[in-house]
């Protein structure tokens, strides 16, 4: 059933996770040479606005002056939902935890998710504040599929 170790050693898939999200951040580069500076045109529009009544946020004072950075926004979680799911097919071939693969589900569902919401950043409004409020939901559906996984092994058994 489930009696793999709980001691797992090194996070190999891991390291390699984190070199591959590296050489996704160096294609993404060298394809848009302009990354650097469309986030700095980014972070410099930023203002502090009162998006509903009562509720202030940190959104672009011109949302539709970015549309390129989003693009590139957007392909970079496409990468990153590809490389979770390229090292959950690893996990699972080389028989890693069950905690690393729920983990590695938790990484694609909020990849998978953001990537979505980014995919809205792409169309009129430019909803930003919609953009944030998804990335922030899906983080914690992450968190919940993970911990209810980890919950799960714990209860029925280890791996």
């Amino acid at each position: 059933m489930l009696s793999r170790k709980i001691d797992e050693g090194p996070d190999i898939l891991g390291a390699v996770t984190f070199g591959l999200i590296i050489i996704l951040l160096a294609i993404i580069y060298i394809i848009h040479p302009s990354f650097l500076s469309q986030l700095i045109a980014l972070v410099t529009d930023i203002v502090w606005q009162e998006v509903v009544p009562g509720f202030w946020w940190w959104i672009p004072a011109t949302p539709s002056a970015h549309i390129e950075f989003y693009t590139i926004l957007y392909q970079l979680f496409i990468g990153i939902v590809i490389i979770n799911i390229i090292v959950l097919i690893l996990r699972v071939i080389f028989s890693d935890s069950y905690r690393r693969q729920i983990e590695s589900v938790g990484g694609i569902i909020f990849a998978a998710g953001v990537t979505w919401a980014s995919w809205n950043l792409l169309s009129p409004p430019y909803a930003w504040t919609v953009f944030t409020g998804y990335f922030i939901v899906f983080a914690g559906v992450s968190l919940i599929i993970s911990s209810l996984g980890y919950w799960v092994i714990r209860t029925r058994g280890s791996k």
